[in-house]
């Protein structure tokens, strides 16, 4: 089975709870590696964590579920970042970060040497990891290392502001990884704030996106609108269950994890190696369709790890072709 290699910021989510606050493992690329373990994948995390009692809890929970952790490392002299989550009456989240200098941003840049990359598998990173100049120099070394041996890398773009120092800088930043990038995410909010510092419109910028770089897959999230697919020419959209969404804060990470894991079990499956499978349209719609349910799943109850599904908690909602996704047809 092919390996997911997640790069990036892992944290402590404070989550309201009667008035206080509940500390919950949490951190964008992180959650992706949880989730596709949760559901049945090989994953593992590269990043730091803080030399703290905070950093003890996250190893703890990266092992529970049964992510590789050989790269995890603990930073001496370092904190954990936090966010602290704030949630509106329909689930929705905002966060506050205490993260300078944390040990999430200052993974030493010599460990890369010892990744050992697989023959076929994901490198997954997020936005988060570009807002520091030490980190975003180790962000752009790990996407060259994982593009030269030839992973499928996905992108979620998964912008956050209020964490960048220059929010000039960030457009730049985030366009400069699309010429590696091949499986791209971002919510309708990142778009068009993407396309507007561009001076675009979205359709023009995704118009833009598709010409200048060679990215197989688009998904764009929009809270409970429709999820929408975007490969070559053909747009596609998927309705989201109506749901009583308890906590948001992991939903696209769960739904990133789950798009990853259904086209690994496909690959797999019909004997195809990781990047023709992307170019499979309708192993595409059904992995896309899993991946919904997945991200829907997650709203249900609050925190990221532990609000994740496993395979069993999605497999009633899709046949047994569309779950195995055996024999299917190109184009």
């Amino acid at each position: 089975m092919a390996v997911l290699t997640c790069f990036g910021e892992i944290l402590i989510d404070m989550l309201p709870n009667e008035g206080s606050y509940l500390p919950i493992a949490g951190g964008a690329p992180a959650n992706v590696a949880v989730g596709y373990a949760k559901l049945g994948g090989n994953s593992r995390f590269i990043g730091g964590l803080g030399d703290d009692v905070f950093g003890e809890q996250l190893r703890h929970a990266i092992r529970r579920y049964r992510v590789d952790d050989a790269l995890l490392l603990t930073v001496p002299c370092s904190q954990t970042a936090l966010a602290f989550v704030q949630l509106d009456h329909t689930g929705k989240r905002r966060f506050s970060f205490y993260r300078h200098n944390t040990a999430d941003v200052r993974f030493p840049l010599t460990e890369l040497a010892h990744i050992d990359w697989p023959s076929d598998g994901f490198f997954h990173f997020c936005s988060n990891t570009l807002t520091d100049p030490h980190s975003a120099y180790t962000t752009l070394a790990m996407i060259t290392m994982a593009h030269h041996h030839k992973q499928v890398i996905s992108f979620d773009v998964n912008l956050r502001q209020n964490l960048w120092s220059n929010v000039q800088e960030l457009a730049d930043s985030v366009e400069r990884c699309f010429h590696f990038v091949d499986i791209l995410k971002f919510s309708e909010e990142e778009l068009c704030y993407l396309a507007t510092a561009k001076g675009l419109r979205s359709e023009q910028y995704l118009a833009w996106l598709q010409s200048s770089f060679d990215v197989k897959v688009l998904v764009i999230s929009a809270g409970h609108k429709p999820v929408t697919l975007i490969c070559d020419d053909i747009w596609r959209q998927y309705s989201v269950p109506e749901i009583h969404a308890i906590d948001t804060t992991a939903s696209g990470d769960s739904l990133v994890a789950a798009l990853l894991f259904h086209l690994t079990e496909s690959s797999l499956r019909n004997e195809l190696p990781l990047r023709q499978a992307l170019d499979n349209r309708q192993l595409l719609k059904q992995a896309l369709k899993f991946a919904v349910q997945c991200g829907s799943f997650t709203c249900l109850s609050k925190g990221a790890f532990p609000a994740m599904p496993e395979f069993a908690d999605v497999a009633h909602h899709f046949t047994p072709f569309e779950l195995s996704c055996s024999a299917l047809p190109q184009g």
